[in-house]
């Protein structure tokens, strides 16, 4: 059973815990209260996270702090990640290369 606090809260950390137990443990013996928690903590099959699918490389550099700080804000606005504007970049930067 998931470790409560000392509130009797939920820890939010249960539906990891839950996952991770679902992973070993058969559907059947996890409770039917939790089972949705299990089902949404998981990605689809086809969408796998940019840091374990092999198409993606992490890509270290340096910007000034402003610029990142203004940057992130506005992506944070417009719900995008700053490693999808990067790539769009990257590529515009790529095509302008190819027509030169």
């Amino acid at each position: 059973m998931a470790k409560q606090s000392n509130s009797g809260k939920p820890s939010p950390f249960d539906a990891l815990r839950i996952a991770r137990a679902a992973e070993t443990v058969p559907a059947a013996a996890v409770p039917a209260a939790v089972a949705p928690a299990v089902q949404t903590a998981k990605p689809p099959d086809s969408q796998l996270a940019k840091s374990v699918d092999p198409e993606y490389m992490k890509f270290t550099t340096y910007v000034r702090r402003s610029t990142h700080l203004a940057v992130k804000s506005r992506l944070v606005t417009q719900q995008r990640e700053l490693s999808d504007l990067v790539e769009e970049l990257l590529n515009s930067w790529l095509s302008k290369q190819a027509n030169s």
